[in-house]
């Protein structure tokens, strides 16, 4: 049916519409193109459901312009239906009205016009983040990607390869983008509105610091310096930092000013003095510390029990807009009295720690800011590693302990922090209390494309909840620590966050002053929601209590309840060769809604890990039933032995009896095949020209990275690529 009307514009408004019925929506359903005739007019039409009396938002023609509308997006059928047309113009216009029944319709002037698509939808994108040189493969969800076919996929103004894998699900290639740029993500169909995630996707890449026509460059060199030099150009740079005649005492307070130290010299004394500076004058003009020359980086050694850099205000006012840049904290000395690297402890405003190498200090970088102070923390591509403590000082590579928002910890190598291989005795050996990393009491932690190896304990400590994405995490006694509930250093109220496509390979015992049996991979306490999705749990070799994921409700002594496992969603993740994989343990009486969903775990040998534990383990005070634990489309493998895949309290189980009292019809044991699931480190190694690897090898490659020697084969993105693709993961 096709319907010309000529509306006089003049008489043609909003609330004096022309109107016209389009009749009853219909089972299949029926189509309206509209065609604005006029040469200089903007046409508005609106869809009025009159059985309901719902009016949709309007649709925007332009001159000579062509539309459509879908009869099923207004209703339900059986509806009546009419359109609104409107100009707020003056004079008279033509527009043609053309209502196609069903899906294909012959017209009366030959031929057939198909029903047009529905329009496409973008739900979301498997990861937000991504490395500068592109080549992630990626996930875009929505509907109508068959139905309405898609032409190509943007990211910002560059295509991607992309692959349509069904309705609702397209597999794309990141393209290579502007370091630390984000853009928006399109999805381009052959009819209708592109299909926009905005603001998708962030590319990592070095952060670029320019001095301002108002900076005041700072140089000092401890070798060919003198404090009697002015200190304004590298040919007459001064020679200490500190003292009244030194190069800190030139900075200026608020302002963009950069204090500069020559690469490869040796500085003895801490910097500090920000009571009298601040920082900055804002975020895109920080004051900086950074290194000039040709060399190695400058290296900061303070004399014994000193901090090397202090960066809080001793007046507590904000220490703001400070970047610290491509340094050299480093205590490799017999005297071994350390204090922490860098240590901030008053309120602070975007501060930058990048491109540094930290190695053997008590804590690596320390920051316990007052609460509800501070915010716009970058930690990002810095190498921590051996930073221990000492003798009655508990010493980790990064430690965050504040209320303050937005940490970024962002692809660093954090490497053996918590015990030392330079020093030995007591203090100095592994325990549990000493990690990687440990963020307490931060509203908002992401860690991503960090690798993360040989904790003394924990690898990535988000006590506080937050994301964890992208991780290689290796040979640690706990890979990835979401929330926690241990004595009084939790979060009242559980956490919330995401853990999601890290890979996660072999754990380790805690040995040392404090042994522990451990290698667990992913430990959740104190969640109030959250997801754990897309992770590799693969191939524990040394932890001999090996536990894929610890789901505990437990309270350990803490003086405010925790919350348990309130709302959590684990999806997607695949745990091989590791022992035990899941554990869930604690009161059930504070656990609920825990989906189990579309996981896969496969024990192929008796001996994975050292051990012939169960899949699934529930303990005795666990409540076992599909409304605390619900259960779907997951796949299970055991090479050895048929009853006690699963336990529950004291009682075995087989799949089909554990699927049978979770109400699970869909999840079966079946043995998965994967293209080459005997990945490793090394054998990625191969793959780059290392002939003869050794097991450590990888990690000590990527610590050699630096800013001007920057290799992408010695990252987490690297390295998971390859793990994934073993598994036939993306």
């Amino acid at each position: 049916m096709a319907v010309t009307t000529t509306i006089l514009l003049s008489n043609n408004t909003i609330s004096n519409p022309k109107v016209l019925a389009i009749g009853p929506i219909t089972t299949p359903p029926f189509a309206v193109i509209l065609k604005n005739r006029s040469t200089d007019r903007t046409m508005w039409y609106v869809v009025h459901n009159t059985t309901q009396n719902t009016l949709a938002d309007a649709v925007a023609v332009s001159p000579l312009g062509t539309a459509y509308i879908r009869s099923e997006n207004f209703g339900s059928p059986g509806d009546a239906l009419s359109l609104r047309m409107y100009h707020g113009g003056a004079g008279r216009i033509t527009v043609t009205t053309r209502i196609y029944y069903a899906p294909s319709q012959a017209q009366s002037g030959g031929g057939s016009m198909a029903l047009p698509p529905s329009n496409i939808t973008t739900a979301g994108l498997s990861s937000s983040f991504g490395p500068e040189w592109g080549g992630e493969i990626l996930t875009i969800t929505g509907s109508g990607f068959i139905a309405n076919p898609v032409q190509s996929v943007r990211f910002g103004n560059t295509p991607a390869a992309f692959t349509v894998l069904n309705d609702s699900t397209i597999r794309v290639t990141t393209p290579a983008g502007t370091q630390n740029s984000t853009v928006s993500v399109e999805v381009i169909p052959s009819a209708g509105p592109t299909g926009v995630l905005p603001n998708a996707y962030t590319y990592s890449g070095w952060t670029v610091l320019t001095p301002k026509a108002t900076s005041r460059l700072i140089y000092v060199s401890s070798s060919t310096g003198n404090n009697a030099n002015s200190g304004f150009s590298p040919g007459v740079p001064k020679r200490t930092i500190n003292g009244a005649s030194g190069a800190f005492a030139l900075l200026r307070a608020n302002q963009p000013d950069w204090l500069m130290l020559r690469a490869g010299d040796i500085f003895r004394s801490p910097i500090g003095g920000f009571e009298n500076i601040f920082g900055g004058p804002s975020p895109d003009a920080p004051m900086v510390i950074t290194s000039y020359g040709v060399g190695a980086r400058p290296i900061l050694r303070p004399s014994p029990s000193s901090n090397a850099l202090f960066l809080h205000n001793f007046n507590q006012q904000i220490t703001r807009n400070v970047a610290v840049v491509d340094l050299d904290f480093d205590w490799t000395n017999t005297a071994r009295a350390p204090g922490n690297a860098i240590q901030l402890t008053t309120p602070f405003s975007n501060i930058l720690i990048e491109g540094c190498r930290i190695s053997n200090f008590a804590t690596g970088i320390s920051i316990s800011a007052p609460a509800a102070s501070s915010a716009g923390l970058k930690i990002r591509r810095n190498v921590i590693t051996e930073c221990c403590g000492g003798p009655g000082i508990d010493g980790h590579g990064i430690y965050l302990r504040a209320t303050y928002d937005d940490a970024l910890i962002e692809e660093n190598v954090l490497d053996h922090n918590g015990w030392s291989t330079l020093f030995t005795g007591s203090g100095y050996r592994q325990t549990n209390r000493r990690h990687n990393s440990y963020f307490q009491i931060t509203q908002r932690v992401i860690a991503r494309g960090n690798i993360v190896s040989r904790a003394s304990n924990t690898g990535l400590g988000l006590r506080s909840g937050g994301i964890a994405a992208d991780n290689f995490v290796t040979n640690n006694s706990a890979g990835i620590l979401f929330g926690a509930s241990d004595g009084t250093n939790y979060t009242a109220g559980g956490v919330t966050g995401s853990v999601y496509r890290n890979v996660i390979f072999d754990g380790k015992n805690v040995g040392g002053d404090n042994p522990n049996d451990q290698g667990w991979g992913i430990i959740s306490q104190n969640v109030l929601s959250g997801e754990i999705r897309d992770n590799l749990i693969v191939h524990n070799r040394s932890g001999s209590f090996p536990i894929g994921m610890v789901l505990s409700s437990k309270v350990d002594g803490a003086s405010i309840p925790s919350v348990g496992l309130r709302a959590i969603s684990i999806y997607n993740n695949l745990m091989y060769n590791w022992g035990q994989d899941v554990d869930i343990e604690g009161p059930g009486g504070i656990r609920a809604d825990i989906t189990f969903r579309d996981n896969v775990i496969s024990e192929p040998t008796a001996n994975a890990g050292g051990t012939t534990r169960e899949l699934i383990n529930i303990d005795a005070n666990g409540i076992f039933n599909p409304i605390d634990f619900k259960s779907a489309n997951n796949r299970y493998n055991r090479g050895y032995g048929n009853s006690s895949w699963f336990v529950a309290g004291a009682t075995s189980y087989t799949v089909t009896a554990w699927s049978s009292a979770l109400s699970d019809t869909t999840s079966v044991g079946t043995v998965p095949t994967f293209s080459s699931p005997t990945v490793s480190p090394v054998a990625y190694l191969r793959t780059v020209g290392i002939a003869v690897p050794s097991p450590n090898e990888f990690i000590n490659r990527a610590k050699q990275n630096t800013k001007a020697s920057w290799n992408q084969n010695y990252t987490a993105w690297a390295i998971n690529k390859f793990m994934r693709a073993g598994f036939d993961r993306i």
